[in-house]
């Protein structure tokens, strides 16, 4: 199973937004409805059967999935207001293409996709650079011993001239 950033996500969510595709709100509903299923039937089998044992079991099983998987009743209705809400917790890396971002639709008062593609392209490209940097210094670790010993060489000629 691959990991996906939350610039993934923002990525999948404008191309769907620009192939036209529809938001689903079926599928928030679809979880919860069949994972009730499971305790429900336990608790009717109790009921039914005369057991007390799969009646408590029932309650216990319907209270656990029910904390563990709440409904999201804030999931956004539109494309614009999912990337909007993305962007609201994303932590860009290239800050000034996200300040234009945030320019251009304070300007135009609306999300559009080509402005979000635009900013897109740019923060994948900082993260492309940032990684070879990254990789690049990482890849001869071992040559950090000459920066050390320069800087104790230097300090050491300091120590002389005083």
């Amino acid at each position: 199973m691959s990991y996906k950033t939350r610039l993934d996500v923002i990525e999948e969510d404008l191309n769907k937004w620009r192939a036209g595709k529809k938001i689903y709100k079926y599928r928030r509903f679809l979880m919860p409805t069949a994972l009730a299923l499971l305790p429900c039937s336990i608790f009717l089998y109790g009921v039914f059967h005369n057991k007390a044992v799969f009646v408590v079991l029932g309650f216990m099983l319907a209270f656990l999935l029910f904390r563990l998987f709440p409904g999201k009743e804030d999931t956004p209705d539109t494309w614009e207001d999912r990337i909007n809400q993305a962007l609201l917790s994303y932590s860009p890396m290239n800050q000034d293409a996200f300040e234009k971002l945030c320019r251009t639709v304070n300007e135009k008062r609306a999300i559009e996709p080509d402005d979000v593609a635009v900013w897109l392209k740019d923060e994948k490209e900082a993260r492309a650079l940032f990684r070879r940097q990254r990789d690049e210094r990482q890849r001869y670790s071992f040559t950090k011993w000459l920066d050390k010993r320069e800087s104790d060489q230097k300090a050491e000629c300091n120590e002389e001239d005083k």
